[in-house]
């Protein structure tokens, strides 16, 4: 991959009308590099843009047409939904069928943009203080907390496993991230509105790392066009607890934080019997 500016290296991001897309692309072209967008909804006027669907082999076949590197964004993002089969199709499937797609249509470098989920097992109640998580945690999907972040690790280690002479596969872990331009509201976005709309009757004390969202765009760009050092990499940023996210929240004039608390027992239990329901 050329690193030059104007090296003439075409990047294509998918996921490029989201949130973090949006953020990578103007990224990119801070750099100097040519990017193409592919998501299911339309690009802005005058960009290099196919609009279709990541399970389209025809569309992905127009994304990936003269392309060398790729940012892969597009997921389904929502940690929980009724249909859980849909992780496992566009998640998964969809992801490492991609994959394929780009090895077979030339491309060089391959960013999967997982999720730093696939790093945590077990219960995730508050612990005194925050574990480390880095590149070297591997966690078999079998031992992950739903289905969002199964999809994701399997995927990362098929993924992985396309490593060939040409082809360079490289999982990046991203933590939560928050800023400017969260225009369909992002989980962490839609949290903080909530907190400082005084919707949260009470907090399930947690560790949060959240990280701005044009750090985290700048980093996927430096790795899909310099030297990357390993193929795996955690992007993260300030380690908090939602407690005392709730109080920066309140002490920027906006509604008191919540002062209750939802056991982690009582809250996974509830939210098993939700999903059996669903089912």
């Amino acid at each position: 991959m050329p690193t030059a500016r104007g090296g003439g290296a075409m990047i294509l991001v998918t996921g490029a009308a989201g949130f973090l897309g949006r953020h990578v692309r103007a990224a990119l072209a801070a750099q100097g590099m040519a990017t193409r967008g592919f998501d299911r909804r339309s690009g802005p006027a005058g960009a290099d843009w196919v609009t279709g669907d990541l399970l389209d082999a025809n569309a992905c076949a127009a994304a990936l047409a003269g392309v060398r590197g790729v940012i892969h964004l597009a997921a389904l993002a929502d940690l929980w939904i009724a249909d859980k089969s849909l992780y496992d199709r566009i998640n998964r499937d969809g992801a490492i069928g991609f994959a394929h797609a780009a090895r077979a249509a030339g491309v060089e470098r391959f960013l999967y943009v997982s999720s730093a989920t696939t790093l945590v097992a077990g219960p995730r109640g508050a612990l005194a203080a925050p574990i480390l998580l880095d590149e070297g945690t591997h966690i078999d999907p079998a031992d992950l907390l739903g289905p969002y972040p199964r999809a994701k690790r399997v995927a990362e280690i098929a993924i992985a496993g396309l490593k060939a002479p040409g082809f360079q596969p490289i999982c990046v872990l991203p933590t939560l991230p928050i800023g400017p331009g969260d225009e369909n509201l992002t989980p962490p976005s839609r949290m903080l509105l909530d907190l400082a709309h005084g919707r949260l009757p009470a907090l399930m004390e947690c560790w949060l790392n959240l990280c701005g969202v044009e750090d985290m765009a700048r980093a996927l760009a430096l790795i899909a066009t310099g030297t990357p050092q390993r193929d795996r990499y955690v992007l993260a940023g300030e380690d908090m607890l939602l407690s005392a996210l709730a109080a920066q929240v309140a002490g920027m004039g906006y509604a008191p934080a919540p002062r209750g608390r939802v056991p982690y027992g009582l809250a996974r239990g509830f939210a098993e019997v939700d999903e059996a329901v669903a089912d």
